[in-house]
């Protein structure tokens, strides 16, 4: 009697995914720390330059600390990398709004709202479909409720509280726009690790 080899031939196939797969969180694990590690340093000047109090920066400079010092921590423990990293993924995407909350309560200024855009850039590099869930509902809830409990934040003299209202409908629109865009770069990058790993499987079973 012939062997049932399809269930092994299957599992093979998730496994050289997963493998592929963590050939390339690792990357990008390391890559967004680096950024990190960039922006934490960037920001911390500027907050010494700006003169703002020790109790302002060394906040700060806790939540980059614990942000990088988590990654560090499941990128070490090799016992399940992969698991690890997707982990370590969504505490990066979580963190970063967090420290974009935080740096918007801060200064109360309309053009540091873009560190909100600047935590959504960061988490894209990850081309992950729950990632870019939980980033794309954090961007708008978050702009959301900045919006429309803080509006002072985005006043302009002379403008009625209507803008507040145009505020939410472009962030909305925008959302929409960098959902389906993420959409189509994932589902490519799902494409492209499908047919390398049948590729793969029919090299080994030829």
């Amino acid at each position: 009697m012939r062997q049932d080899t399809s269930k092994y031939q299957y599992k093979q196939l998730e496994i050289y995914k997963e493998l592929l797969e963590l050939k390339h969180i690792k990357t990008k694990t390391l890559l967004v720390n680096i950024i990190n590690v960039v922006f934490a340093g960037i920001i911390i000047y500027f907050l010494y330059e700006l003169q703002l109090g020790i109790n302002e920066i060394l906040g700060v400079m806790f939540m980059f600390v614990i942000l990088i010092g988590s990654n560090i921590l499941l990128y070490a423990y090799s016992e399940d990398l992969y698991n690890n990293l997707k982990f370590a993924m969504y505490v990066n995407t979580i963190g970063e709004y967090v420290i974009a909350i935080t740096l918007i309560l801060m200064f109360k200024t309309p053009s540091i709202f873009t560190a909100l855009f600047l935590a959504y850039a960061i988490t894209a590099i990850y081309q992950d479909y729950k990632v870019m869930l939980v980033s794309n509902w954090s961007l708008f809830i978050t702009g959301f409720l900045l919006v429309v409990g803080f509006s002072e934040i985005f006043s302009i003299p002379g403008i009625t509280n209507i803008q507040n209202f145009f505020i939410v409908v472009f962030l909305s629109i925008f959302v929409v726009l960098l959902t389906i865009s993420s959409y189509i770069l994932i589902k490519r990058k799902t494409f492209f690790y499908n047919h390398l790993a049948q590729s793969r499987e029919s090299e080994v079973r030829n």
